[in-house]
């Protein structure tokens, strides 16, 4: 590109798009490479603001009209964008469109478009103006992207070509007015659109041959439509659905795609058809009628058209077209407030309902000869005269607070007793999945249609559950629900924590970030790294903007997930994030696990960290392998280097019981059964800590009803150290429990004298090899056991259980108190054990979880002889 035909471009200031705010339509393309500069500067502004889906880092190239922004994946080796995204070199990464009347933009959810290929990337990549493109198609029109430096612009347009000009290559052209990225390619007639479903509401193609793809989540406001032409004519396209996303195949190899984003997908059509005649509807979370006007069938519209009765800012809204063929859905739009939609001319018919299943009645618009606005609506679509509202919908204020009237986070959970429960949004939300809302603090209202319910709000194993019934009468002014939440016992010394939870970052699941750690604050997590797959990233930013580091502390940190799987999963944290980074400044992965600890452990300059072994199956790691089913030394140096190992669930450790009833079914599985005694029979001779986490992909219930305590000095989230909860999970110094807190101490000689250790210590014992063992369990009103059990070395040395009420009689929150003489013979391990053989968590874990049983396990208390010891 000829520095001549070049103008430099003043900084656009996306993050304004994200804000509403009116900007003039830039007259000019510009392209920039996303490079590392000074402190200062303005990286953030280049780069799209809205969605969830965003991946560029330095390296990648942005391209942007002002209407549509497109990020280009730097085309080297190695550019993955996350877990399942990989090798996206000059593929398309983000694509977020501004709204043409509110400027509101489109949410981006695109995980990659690959042109012409479904595998691999390309290499190398080079930029000229669309005005060089005049003429012969040679080498000399070309600037090599590399070269780039700032932001070039150009009046007319500009074109990226991905892969050299005499081999396979695709070419991205974005012109300066234009609504639409323009792709062509020569490496084949096929491409990949993966957006991977993120709602219930997610839509796409069926396969077959259609005039387009397209691709739309409602409720995230993100939709992506891929059309083709040859000599400007729209060709019919052959479609594919995949696991994930779409395969497109064009019938000519010289088929220019166009590629575009917006809100639905009737915004989709328009920005392919500009001219396309449409009516406008005004959508005002304000008004409290419906009026409706639009020109029938041909020319441009002059009214508008309201739709009502919208107190709450989310609806989902169904936009359709009545025809002699039947009723054809056009789109789904979730509204916010105030919006304004584009719609085709014709009669159409709109139903919606609140993201709590609250449904307004189908309505159809249309106009007589004189035009005036006609309104068909049946009896539940009209207003409350009293309240404004449709009628049957009643307004609630929720609120949680602690015994002091200081608001918490907590969870609210609506169970409907006389009909479908709400549905307020979709695993992958943010404060309202399915029936939950997730109340940072804050009092929120909702809309709740008649009917009666059961309400449970909680807050963690720590806090007492709070169940109300309630009832919503047809016709309310509006309800106030304040939940109290009693703190059921105090845990001093003790943080609770999940190392090991996802987001849509991790790339093999959808939830929302904040999501994440909403669920996590609410059910009284007071630590939890960020583990997202291949990438070093942070919770920090959503925790600051909620409010929330007085509950919940974090630090940077990794999944790394190898391809031999599922024994090669670490987590590590902390890690430095190195942010605009691939992998955050994180390690790549390595077929060897052996290796890929090594790595692991060295990263960050062989920083202090802890590593983790992700669900493994024990008896590979510590002595097969090869997998072969004979032994030998398994991953030794892998196993060297680990500080903890996951040995849920933890609710096979009642396994350990005599007499245990059966579980329910499918809870022993081939290579969850034996980590827990292969855990025990570890500890004999090299301590390793177990712990357990969620894993958590989804946001519904997803964290919570599984955590560690850990023992450490400070145990307020505001001040605790990351690398004080390392050293003590290091140690030894955690409880792994669904429910029941445990606690157990050992001190040399029959009575509790001064050479005392908790869990996680070592413990001298005196020639006579006395030990005296106190056993502790506490339980909020939703969890109880019926049996507590200690292990001496890896067997079972004693067991108490409530039919026989030793030990049990004691009151909530205290469940079980002994204290028992133990004989030592020799080096060995002292591990707590509790839980109930038939009662399960129930409702306050949530459905899918609420069949397990309570339990809990402590790490050792390792006993020496005083002369080993010493």
């Amino acid at each position: 590109m000829r520095p001549s035909a070049l103008l430099r471009f003043p900084v656009l200031l996306l993050p304004m798009l994200a804000a509403g705010a009116t900007l003039p339509k830039p007259a000019e393309a510009e392209v920039a490479i996303l490079r590392v500069f000074e402190p200062g500067s303005d990286l953030e502004d280049r780069l799209p603001t809205l969605g969830k889906e965003i991946d560029a880092i330095y390296g990648d190239l942005v391209l942007t009209n002002g209407r549509l922004t497109a990020v280009i994946a730097n085309p080297i080796e190695g550019r993955d964008a996350n877990l399942t995204v990989r090798d996206v070199g000059g593929c398309l990464l983000d694509l977020v469109a501004a709204d043409d009347d509110s400027l509101t933009g489109s949410q981006d959810e695109l995980a990659v478009y690959r042109p012409g290929k479904t595998k691999g990337g390309y290499r190398g990549w080079a930029v000229r103006s669309l005005a060089e493109a005049d003429g012969a198609d040679g080498v000399d029109d070309w600037t090599d992207a590399d070269e780039v430096t700032g932001r070039w612009a150009n009046t007319t347009g500009l074109s990226v070509r991905v892969g050299p000009l005499e081999g396979p290559h695709a070419t991205y052209t974005l012109r300066a007015d234009s609504p639409v990225l323009e792709i062509t390619t020569t490496a084949g007639p096929t491409d990949e659109l993966r957006v991977d479903k993120s709602s219930d509401d997610f839509a796409q193609s069926p396969a077959g041959k259609a005039d387009w793809a397209w691709t739309e989540s409602p409720y995230w406001g993100g939709a992506y439509g891929l059309r083709s032409q040859v000599d400007g004519v729209t060709q019919q396209v052959d479609i594919t659905r995949q696991k994930r996303g779409l395969l497109v195949r064009h019938a000519s190899d010289d088929a220019v795609r166009l590629l575009a984003a917006g809100r639905s997908r009737i915004d989709l059509a328009r920005r392919f058809d500009p001219d396309r005649p449409q009516s406008l509807v005004l959508i005002d979370g304000r008004a409290q009628t419906l009026l409706g006007h639009s020109e029938p069938f041909s020319g441009r519209a002059s009214g508008l058209a309201g739709i009502v009765a919208m107190p709450q800012p989310d609806w989902m809204l169904t936009v359709a077209q009545p025809s002699e063929h039947g009723v054809k859905e056009l789109a789904k739009v979730r509204v916010r407030g105030v919006a304004e939609l584009k719609l085709p001319l014709g009669p159409l018919r709109f139903s919606a309902e609140t993201l709590g299943s609250v449904a307004i009645d189908p309505v159809r618009l249309f106009n007589t000869a004189d035009r005036t606005p006609q309104i068909a609506l049946t009896p539940n679509t009209r207003t409350n005269a009293d309240t404004g509202r449709p009628a049957g919908v009643t307004a609630v204020r929720l609120i949680t607070v602690d015994e002091d009237r200081n608001p918490i986070p907590a969870k609210v959970a609506f169970d409907r007793l006389d009909g479908p429960d709400p549905n307020f949004g979709p695993v992958s939300g943010v404060e309202a999945v399915r029936e939950v809302q997730y109340l940072s603090g804050p009092p929120r209202i909702i809309l709740l249609p008649q009917g009666r319910y059961r309400v449970l709000a909680s807050r963690g194993p720590e806090y007492d559950l709070v169940e109300q019934e309630l009832t919503v009468p047809p016709t309310a002014p509006g309800l106030d629900l304040t939940f109290t939440l009693k703190r059921a016992y105090d845990t001093p010394g003790w943080l609770s924590a999940d190392f090991h939870s996802h987001s849509t970052p991790s790339g093999d699941n959808t939830s929302h970030q904040r999501g994440r750690v909403l669920n996590l604050v609410c059910e009284d997590i007071d630590f939890a790294p960020c583990t997202e797959h291949q990438r070093v990233d942070t919770y920090q930013t959503h925790i600051d903007t909620l409010g929330l580091r007085s509950f919940l502390a974090s630090c940077t940190g990794m999944e790394l997930t190898g391809r031999d799987l599922p024994i090669n999963h670490q987590n590590v944290f902390p890690l430095l994030h190195k942010r605009f980074t691939q992998n955050g400044g994180g390690p790549r992965i390595a077929d060897d696990p052996d290796v890929q600890v090594e790595r692991l452990a060295l990263w960050d300059e062989r920083s202090e960290k802890l590593i983790q072994q992700n669900h493994p199956t024990l008896a590979r790691l510590l002595a097969d392998r090869d997998n072969d089913g004979k032994p030998d030394d398994g991953f030794a140096r892998a196993v060297g280097l680990l500080d903890a190992v996951e040995i849920h669930p933890i609710e096979l450790a009642l396994d350990l019981f005599p007499d245990i009833p059966e579980p329910r079914e499918g809870l022993r599985k081939e290579w969850t059964v034996g980590r827990i005694p292969g855990w025990l029979k570890l500890n004999q001779a090299r301590p390793l800590t177990g712990v357990i986490n969620t894993d958590a992909h989804w946001n519904h219930h997803g964290s919570g009803w599984a955590r560690n305590w850990i023992a450490v000095d400070d145990d307020d989230p505001r001040t605790v150290r990351t690398l004080d909860v390392v050293r003590a999970t290091e140690a030894g110094r955690v409880v792994m429990s669904n429910g029941p807190m445990l606690t157990m101490t050992a001190a040399a000689g029959s009575s509790n004298g001064d050479s005392q250790a908790g869990i996680g210590d070592t413990l001298a014992v005196p020639a006579d090899g006395e030990v005296s063992v106190t056993i502790e369990v506490r339980c909020a009103n939703w969890v109880d056991i019926d049996r507590v059990g200690l292990l001496v070395g890896p067997e079972m040395h004693t067991v108490f259980e409530r039919s026989g009420g030793d030990g049990f009689d004691v009151e909530r929150p205290l469940r079980f108190r002994k204290t028992l003489p133990v004989r030592i013979d020799g080096p060995t391990t002292l591990v707590a054990v509790c839980g109930h053989g038939t009662e399960t968590l129930g409702p306050a874990v949530g459905e899918e979880m609420s069949e397990q049983r309570p339990a809990a396990l402590t790490n050792p208390i390792f006993v020496r002889p005083a002369d080993a010891a010493d």
